[in-house]
């Protein structure tokens, strides 16, 4: 810290007294008493001045700092100004070679939707792609050679960790990155040339490279001549058309060189976009050669799959996939889309109020997204979910400005949304890739239409060739291209477009559900089929196809919801109900009708009209539920007083007496039970009433539960945050006045069974059932009995499950957390606990005590090992056991052990 020299100081602090002091000596020997009586009150002055000096020369020495700092700053602002202008012109090669690197890959670039937004920051908006060994060969034979380590913290990895991992495993230096359209490849090594340009490697731990980043279309021609050039001349080729710089040109040998040291990253991008599969051919034998040539260097090649040549490329190290984005990834690039955006439309300007604006209109966007589970699934692409993302900033624009930009007005329904997709991937993609196809962007939906409409009415998402051969060969015979096979029309979708894909080898699909279903919407209403939406209106295969077509311009969806009207069930009404919301066009009469049903009908007199509008509400609740990427669903909003009701009027013989004593309005409020008890009572009913799901995967099935404290902070309600929600730990707060959110969690069907039992209330086969599938994730059904350390190394995520099912299905009754509550209640004292739970009498009745099951029981074997089993095991093994004799020795290891599970 600068300050004043010590003799200013010295000066500054005693100077006043010490010259008044020495005026006042020389008046009083003058005799001058006036003159010295004043100098003698002014020295005193001074020396209360010096003793509270120091504080004042403090300050001094801090205001002088302060200017000092601020100097300086500006000197180096100035001097950094003054640097960066003349680093363009004295840097050396590779100086000025990463300068051009730089220039050419800052912004983000998204092919077919240039010049729509202001140009963003790559380095700012990236988000790491997740990257993993293909679960299948990949095209051409090739297996990766190469399994991976275990790399980083457990997570999935990234490029960048084979990348730093290549210094001591050879084959990671010859990688291959394979993905479908759209999933960010080049992006990818963009990014990494950005990286590594800026000197920035170090913080992945990466080895430092001189990069190069190649497009192969860009040098397709050079490469299959009969003499094509060696990598060192292509490169210099390359560097010398960088244009930042009139003359880039690197010393004799510079790459030769950094080859041979392996102080080089190659990374060939788009092996794939090389059409011709002749020339590919040769492209990919001459990258196979430069591998072999240079061992040492560090190569990436990135490739659709169908254009892998595996067999060529044999010294490749290892094949990865690029994984979708899940959820996080989405959120992040969302936020920092929206960010760089906004601060980009504001000039510049990055203040908190631009950041607030940003992250509003991120947060709407994201919550969009997971409120429509199909949409949520199309985000999982990066070039999909970057394309959502200019569609919903450009709808914020004033409608002159998407003019400008867009020449047409923005999608504001997501069909409209999957139109834009469509036109850029049929069309505006391929231009900017310099890519052809036989047929016209219009033409080629339309055969996509006329395919997708026959698998929706064949029930299907899949097929093979031979089987839409004919179907397509029609269609290319319509549009006049007769030359065309089936076989090279669905080649040129799969490969450049991405629409379609191939899931197994000679299994096709399309890329997403969502495109057959928008598909096919289109197809009905350009051929004027809506009876064939009324004929498959109760399918829940065609439900999101009957919303689209409703949804499209001039689409007048009363016939549709006629048809609801006329056969009422849960599903029809639900989904008739969607039609009306998402239709631009419904008769008065039709939708006064739908509306008298649905909310009028809640507190309708006939019971069996209150209780079906009351089901409809809640169906619809749970089919649009915020889906998250830990298997689970939440509601965003609180369940309302009719639905809470219908729930609790369940179970108790009165489905046919159902009646709300309350007013339509009173109905529609939000539920706020007192009792906890009550809360889980609706749960319960909730769990055995299996209403219908539009989202049920193979494999698994549903049940709900109350969030935690986590979930609804990361999920607020929309609105009304001020009211309380009851979590899973509320068992003990006693009354309170709160609202009920529904968690949704996906299940294996493991659990099915055990959730059937218990839905039931057949509490005997649930608690056998419990045994089983505890001794099955335990890996333990041949000993029949769970040791002491399969309790204690019991999977937490098997164990949670097993809890839940009893705990909701018993109304919080039954349950390992229960028997927990009870055995600390006691004191950890387990005759007391044994006595509380009355294990002395099993009673298979839904009035059993608390805690009561599952019934376990634990015992020494003359091994005095401890072992748990279930009771109706122990009583198969020795039917004289008497279950009240078996549990007294082992109360110190339960306490060590199930009951004292952190995780429960």
């Amino acid at each position: 810290m600068a300050q004043l020299p010590k003799p200013v100081q010295f000066l500054i602090q005693w100077f006043p007294s010490g010259l008044f002091g020495g005026l006042a000596v020389h008046s009083a020997a003058a005799g001058n008493i006036r003159d010295a009586l004043i100098s003698t009150l002014i020295a005193a002055g001074g020396s209360v001045w010096a003793s509270s000096t120091k504080v004042f020369m403090e300050r001094i020495n801090a205001g002088l700092n302060e200017r000092l700092i601020c100097t300086a700053d500006k000197l180096l602002i100035a001097t950094d100004t003054l640097l960066g202008k003349l680093r363009w012109q004295l840097s050396g090669f590779r100086g000025k070679y990463y300068n051009s690197l730089i220039e050419s890959h800052y912004a983000l670039k998204t092919e077919g939707f240039s010049n729509m937004l202001p140009v963003l920051d790559l380095e700012e908006v990236f988000v790491p792609l997740q990257v993993a060994q293909p679960p299948r060969e990949v095209p051409g034979g090739v297996v990766t050679r190469q399994p991976v380590p275990p790399l980083g913290n457990g997570e999935t990895p990234q490029l960048w960790d084979f990348l730093r991992e290549s210094r001591q495993t050879r084959s990671f230096r010859r990688i291959a990155i394979l993905a479908p359209p759209g999933f960010g490849k080049t992006t990818l090594l963009q990014h990494i040339t950005l990286t590594y340009a800026q000197k920035k490697q170090s913080k992945h731990k990466a080895p430092k490279r001189f990069p190069v980043l190649i497009r192969m279309r860009d040098v397709r021609k050079s490469l299959v001549q009969s003499q094509p050039p060696s990598l060192p001349e292509l490169i210099r080729e390359r560097v010398q058309q960088l244009r930042l710089y009139k003359t880039l040109e690197p010393p004799e040998g510079y790459f030769e060189k950094l080859l041979q040291e392996g102080q080089c990253l190659v990374m060939l991008d788009g092996l794939d976009e090389v059409a011709d599969v002749a020339e590919r051919q040769r492209v990919s034998d001459w990258v196979n050669k430069q591998m072999r040539q240079y061992p040492q260097a560090n190569f990436v090649l990135s490739s659709r799959p169908h254009g892998f040549e595996g067999e060529r490329l044999d010294k490749v190290g290892i094949v990865l996939e690029v994984q979708p984005f899940n959820l996080e990834q989405i959120r992040q690039f969302v936020q920092s889309w929206y960010r760089q955006m906004k601060i980009r439309q504001r000039g510049g300007r990055d203040t908190p109020a631009v950041r607030a604006d940003a992250e509003e209109k991120a947060k709407h966007l994201i919550q969009a997204l997971l409120l429509n589970p199909p949409m949520r699934r199309l985000a999982g692409n990066p070039l999909l979910v970057t394309m959502i993302a200019t569609v919903d900033a450009l709808g914020n624009a004033s409608p002159k400005r998407r003019v400008e930009l867009l020449g047409n007005a923005l999608p504001k329904r997501r069909v409209e949304l999957y139109r834009e997709i469509c036109d850029v991937l049929l069309g505006r993609r391929l231009d900017a890739k310099q890519l052809t196809l036989p047929l016209t962007a219009g033409q080629n939906q339309n055969i996509l239409q006329v395919l997708a409409l026959a698998l929706m009415q064949k029930g299907k998402t899949t097929f093979e060739l031979q089987a839409v051969e004919p179907l397509i060969q029609e269609q290319l015979e319509k549009n006049n291209a007769q030359t065309l096979t089936p076989a090279q029309w669905l080649k040129g979708i799969q490969d450049n477009v991405g629409l379609l894909v191939e899931k197994t080898i000679g299994i096709y699909e399309f890329a997403h559900l969502s495109f057959q279903e928008y598909l096919s919407a289109v197809q009905v209403k350009n051929l004027k089929q809506e009876q064939l939406l009324v004929d498959h209106f109760e399918d829940p295969f065609w439900a999101e196809t009957i919303r689209l077509y409703a949804a499209q311009s001039n689409s007048n969806a009363s016939t549709l919801i006629q048809y609801a009207i006329h056969h009422r069930t849960v599903q029809t009404l639900s989904l008739a109900y969607d039609c009306l919301e998402e239709a631009p066009e419904v008769t008065r009469e039709v939708r006064q009708d739908l509306e008298d049903i649905l909310e009028a009908g809640l507190c309708s007199d006939n019971p069996q009209v209150a209780a079906m509008a009351a089901t409809v509400k809640l169906s619809r609740r749970l089919n649009r539920l915020l889906e998250d990427d830990a298997r689970l669903a939440i509601d965003l909003s609180y369940l309302s007083q009719a639905e809470y009701q219908f729930l609790i009027h369940q179970g108790n013989d009165s489905e046919n007496k159902f009646r709300l004593e309350m007013t339509s309005a009173e109905a529609q409020q939000r539920a706020t039970p007192l009792e906890y008890d009550m809360v889980l009572q609706a749960l319960t009913r909730l769990n055995q009433q299996k209403l219908p799901s539009e989202q049920q995967e193979d494999g698994c099935f549903y049940y709900y539960r109350l969030p935690t404290g986590e979930e609804l902070n990361r999920y607020p309600v929309n609105d009304n945050q001020d009211l309380g929600c009851w979590t899973e730990k509320d068992f003990d707060r006693g009354p309170q006045s709160k609202g009920i959110r529904i968690v949704q969690e996906k299940i294996l069907k493991n659990y099915e069974t055990l959730a059937n039992y218990l839905a039931a209330g057949a509490w005997k086969e649930a608690d056998e059932e419990t045994r089983a599938v505890m001794l099955k994730v335990a890996k333990r059904e041949g000993d029949h009995r769970l040791d002491t350390k399969s309790i204690e190394t019991f999977s937490s995520e098997d164990l949670r499950v097993i809890d839940r099912l009893w705990v909701y299905h018993s109304s919080g009754r039954f349950g390992f957390s229960v028997q927990k509550r009870i055995y600390e209640k006691v004191g950890k004292d387990f005759q007391q606990f044994y006595k509380c739970v009355e294990w002395n009498s099993v009673r298979y009745i839904v009035s059993a005590p608390a805690g009561h099951f599952p019934l376990w029981m634990v015992i020494k074997t003359e091994e005095n090992k401890l072992h748990m089993f279930g009771v109706q095991e122990l009583r198969r093994q020795d039917p004289r056991i008497e279950v009240s004799g078996i549990i007294s020795p082992v109360a110190s290891w339960l306490s060590l052990s199930l009951l004292s599970r952190t995780d429960l």
